[in-house]
């Protein structure tokens, strides 16, 4: 029982880094190398949301709510924002 939520607790929070952290700290590294500190996180923490919602919205209009497929578009918008600038 205990070890059930020790792993409940562990996925929760690498989903909420997943979520929330990674798509934006890939962006702010490609885009604005140059911002520093308290506003570094807060812009990492607004781009995630922003690709999630999109993300969201797009399956939302195709009517796929599959996981499989929710982390397939993910990676796809994700690696299309990181290809842009290059």
């Amino acid at each position: 029982m205990a070890f059930e939520t020790i792993i409940q607790v562990v996925q929760a929070i690498i989903g909420f880094a997943l979520i929330f952290f990674v798509p934006g700290y890939l962006v702010m590294n490609k885009f604005y190398n140059k911002v520093k500190g308290v506003e570094r996180i807060a812009l990492i923490i607004g781009i995630s949301i922003s690709i999630a919602i999109l993300l969201g919205l797009i399956l939302g209009l195709l009517g796929i709510f599959n996981v499989w497929t929710s982390f397939a578009a993910y990676a796809i918008i994700i690696t299309i924002i990181l290809l842009v600038k290059k």
